[in-house]
């Protein structure tokens, strides 16, 4: 799997060498993320925090609205890793805190499993010379990543991120001897991060067994993301690898197979592509019947032997006509959110829905409201229920605000500190 790195400094995305020479910097923050999110969830790290000299959460929020973020650098407490959490990202990364002395903290990293939960800590294995560095690599620890310290990481974190800092930003290839041996000594998922440069070196670690963390090379176009992507995956012993596409609203529409080369073309088309076995050559679901599918974004399993393909379709996605390859799918309020868009646009003789105005619909809101609170029976209260979430829909459409925004001011709530 491919986690693209976007390190922030200043308010603007940066990619240092060494962590601490400017290479680039990038202000266009939607169009980075536009690249970047469909290849993968990102690895956010705020320099300026971990070096103490400033911070960026403003910036972070804005990415983790916007994109899956696993944010690190400068979270040094539970109540820190809580408010990046309520910021919409979907994991912490944590070095400095879970080393206060220069040794290893089990009581730390107690506080914010108890905090957060353990599905949600990245553990930063950063380091330089065999030991490990932290306050923004640069203090020195008396650590070394041995099976003593990785055992009491798998009783508290996630996963490990282990970035070679004495090849970071400086793209001299990755140390693939020392991935292999951090991989045989623990149980958790690792992604590495540090010098990779090269399409070879990402097929060496992923079939290791890790995922691979890359930045500079991206940045600077020595890799395209595309190229990134497709080798960090695994494929059969045919070059092939099953692709599930769902909607937006996670529903299972069908499923494929797909070689590096249609996926390439599916990030670079934006349709979604695949390899026809039987036909021996690739394919561009609907390219006869009209039914494509806009691309948003992939994202593999666990293993990287299976990837999701998140999609807009245009039509129905089997050849029966059946919204799905499983059956139609169920209502649900996305799927109300659209019908009431398109009465909007495209009103049908003696439409209700077409006849709402800002004030009315407003005004049967705090109606249907007033009803349901006072209803008297449970048909009644369903009833009532009903109209309220259609007239509350008909407003989100209206002011342009899609359930999937409001969804994510709800998880994001569930983390804000108690």
């Amino acid at each position: 799997m491919l986690i693209p790195s976007m390190d922030l400094s200043k308010g603007r995305i940066v990619q240092l060498e060494q962590g601490e020479t400017l290479i680039i910097e990038r202000i266009d923050v939607e169009a980075v993320i536009k690249e970047l999110s469909p290849l993968g969830p990102v690895a956010v790290i705020d320099i300026d925090a971990a070096k103490k000299e400033g911070e960026n959460r403003s910036l972070i929020k804005r990415i983790a609205l916007a994109c899956e973020a696993r944010v690190g650098g400068g979270i040094r407490t539970p109540e820190e890793a809580r408010e990046i959490l309520s910021m919409g990202a979907q994991k912490v990364i944590l070095g400095s805190a879970l080393f206060p002395d220069g040794t290893f903290s089990s009581e730390a990293l107690k506080k914010f499993q108890q905090a957060v939960g353990r599905e949600r800590i990245i553990a930063a294995l950063d380091t330089r010379d065999g030991k490990v560095v932290t306050k923004g690599w640069r203090k020195d620890t008396k650590e070394n990543p041995d099976e003593r310290l990785l055992e009491q990481l798998e009783e508290g974190v996630w996963g490990i991120l282990a970035t070679n800092v004495e090849r970071e930003g400086l793209m001299q290839g990755a140390d693939i001897g020392g991935i292999e041996r951090l991989i045989q000594k623990t149980t958790l998922p690792v992604t590495a991060a540090g010098g990779i440069t090269g399409v070879g070196e990402i097929r060496k670690i992923s079939a290791l067994g890790a995922h691979v963390q890359v930045g500079m090379a991206i940045y600077t176009g020595v890799l395209s993301g595309a190229e990134v992507f497709t080798a960090a995956l695994k494929y059969n012993e045919k070059g092939l690898i099953p692709v599930i596409a769902e909607n937006e609203e996670g529903e299972t529409l069908m499923m494929a197979w797909a070689d590096e080369e249609s996926l390439q073309k599916t990030l670079k088309s934006g349709l979604l592509t695949f390899y026809s076995r039987s036909r021996k050559k690739m394919w561009t679901k609907g390219e006869t019947s009209g039914n494509v599918m806009r691309f948003l974004r992939f994202r593999p399993d666990c293993d990287s032997d299976t990837l999701r393909a998140v999609v807009r379709p245009a039509g129905p996605a089997c050849h029966t006509g059946e919204e799905s390859c499983f059956g139609n799918l169920s209502f649900s309020l996305e799927k109300l959110y659209g019908i009431i868009g398109d009465r909007f646009q495209n009103p049908p003789p003696g439409s209700f829905t077409a006849t709402l105005n800002d004030t009315l619909v407003r005004e049967k809101i705090m109606e249907e409201a007033r009803e349901l609170v006072e209803g008297t029976d449970r048909e009644n209260k369903i009833w009532e229920a009903a109209d309220l979430l259609y007239f509350v829909t008909v407003l989100l459409q209206k002011e342009g605000i899609s359930f999937k925004e409001v969804l994510a001011e709800l998880r994001r709530r569930s983390w804000r500190v108690r």
